[in-house]
Parts: structure tokens; C-alpha cells; sequence
């Protein structure tokens, strides 16, 4: 069945089945499928889905902003992301592991340059030390943006599979590592995001409001997430 959320037309497959209530479920493909018991009408499940299109909108958007599996590939010129530019990788052998950056150049040295397995795991701590300098350097700055009173009292850097970021009750932010490879802009949308549950911590109308006067351009910045 077609159904009109916004300006985007969606198909919603539907499953009659033994259950006793109806429920609307968007998987992670995007896909969305209403199951219903096999004595409830069309028009109920109609009415019933058009009742859940801004659910529909919110959980669509929330799974598109979600950290997306990439195929990156560890051979020599494949692209590396690092704050929102793509580097070659180029490498070497070396006695010495060392990686560094020059002009659109990523330049690995290791041992063993022809193993993708230690390459990638060169390269991944050398990720993770990098997302500690710039998150670390973003928050401090960030932080000017807020009142004394809302300053988090700690940070947490991992690789996380389904976000970006996270404020614990305690005030701990957690940010994805992954994060470093984007734009700088788009890692300080995210700290400001988490920082903004310091005061609300629910993502309500105030919350909103206050993303809104810290980062008035915060939606052209989440959007870049989705879209790499």
C-alpha cells in the first residue's frame, strides 16, 4: 500500500497474520511492513498507518543518520577520508611504523606494506589517536558556546555501530571515532548535539530550540552524515 509521508511517497508492505494488535515496523533497509490480525479491515489498517506518519518520518530519519558500513579497501592509492577529504594511501616499507599526512597523500611505513590486515590495523590506531587530539581540541571550543554550568564531566572515544554520539545522565560524552573522517564542522554538530542534552536531555521542543540558537545551521550539518 502507498502512502504519501510528507513530500515522499512510501510503499508499505503488508502482513495479515494471528496477532492481536497492529504494529508498524521500519526495518534498517528502510522498508517499512505493517502486520495486523486477520480479522482487521483495510480501512482500519489505513487509518491506522496514516495515524503513524510522523513516527514514520522521525524513525526513517534517525536510521539514515546512523554510521553507515563502509568497503574501504587497504592497497595502495585506495582513498582514505580525514576530515572530510579523501587522502591515497601510498605505501611504504619501513623499518619503523609511521603514518603521515602530505598534500592529498596518506603515507604508511610498516614492515609489512603488502598486508591488508596490518595496514588496516596501522591505520586504525592512527585513526583512533587522531579523533583523541580533534575531539579533545572541539570540545574545549564547543564548550564556549554554553554556560559553566553545563560543561560534560568527561569523554568517552569509540568506535560505536549505530551512532555518532551519546551524553550519558552522568554527563559523559561519548563520541564515535569514526567521526574523524568527516568534516570538522560536522564533528562539532555532534558535540554540540550532545552537549545540548546537558540542559535538556530528552529531545524535545526545548531541546530543539537550544541546538537551534548554538548551531542555527545544525540540520545542514547532520545531513553531510547521511550522505557520505
Amino acid at each position: 500500500m502507498k502512502f504519501n509521508v510528507g513530500a515522499t511517497e512510501l510503499n508499505v508492505a503488508l502482513h495479515r497474520s494471528g496477532r492481536k494488535s497492529l504494529a508498524l515496523i521500519v526495518h534498517p533497509d528502510l522498508s517499512i511492513e505493517c502486520r495486523f490480525p486477520l480479522v482487521c479491515s483495510m480501512n482500519t489498517v489505513e487509518e491506522f498507518i496514516n495515524s503513524k506518519t510522523h513516527w514514520m518520518q522521525k524513525t526513517l530519519r534517525k536510521i539514515e543518520a546512523r554510521p553507515q558500513q563502509t568497503n574501504r579497501t587497504f592497497q595502495e592509492a585506495s582513498l582514505q577520508p580525514f576530515l572530510g577529504v579523501e587522502y591515497a594511501l601510498k605505501l611504504m616499507t619501513g623499518a619503523r611504523v609511521k603514518v603521515q599526512l602530505s598534500d592529498l597523500e596518506l603515507t604508511l611505513s610498516c614492515r609489512k606494506p603488502d598486508s591488508p590486515v596490518t595496514v588496516s590495523r596501522i591505520l586504525r590506531n592512527w585513526y583512533r589517536e587522531q579523533a583523541k587530539r580533534v575531539f579533545k581540541t572541539r570540545l574545549i571550543d564547543c564548550q564556549k558556546l554554553f554556560s559553566g554550568n553545563h560543561s560534560c564531566s568527561g569523554l568517552v572515544i569509540r568506535r560505536m555501530k549505530s551512532r555518532w554520539g551519546s551524553c550519558s545522565s552522568t554527563g559523559v560524552i561519548t563520541l564515535n571515532s569514526r567521526l574523524v573522517e568527516y568534516p570538522m564542522g560536522v564533528i562539532d554538530y555532534v558535540i554540540v548535539h550532545e552537549l545540548c542534552h546537558l540542559v535538556h536531555f530528552s529531545h524535545n521542543k526545548q531541546f530543539y530550540r537550544l541546538l537551534a540558537e548554538k548551531m542555527p545551521d545544525w540540520r545542514e550539518r547532520r545531513a553531510v552524515l547521511s550522505g557520505y
